[in-house]
């Protein structure tokens, strides 16, 4: 399965604010899923690199390896 990060865990990856991560999703730019009543996000790291190389943003390899 693939690894999957938190909106929060994103945005530290790509060194952006967890609001901006939240907007991606809620405007339908970024995939994601969200789980349980307080509607969690989930994203998979390989979408967010993708997303990030596509739309010329930073993602740092070295955090995501960390998480």
């Amino acid at each position: 399965m693939a690894q999957e990060l938190t909106a929060p865990q994103a945005a530290e990856i790509m060194n952006v604010d967890h609001s901006t991560v939240f907007r991606w999703v809620s405007n339908g730019h970024l995939p994601a899923r969200r789980v349980g009543l307080a509607r969690t996000i989930y994203i998979n790291i390989d979408d967010l690199r993708q997303f990030a190389r596509e739309n010329g943003y930073s993602f740092d390899e070295t955090k995501a390896n960390r998480e």
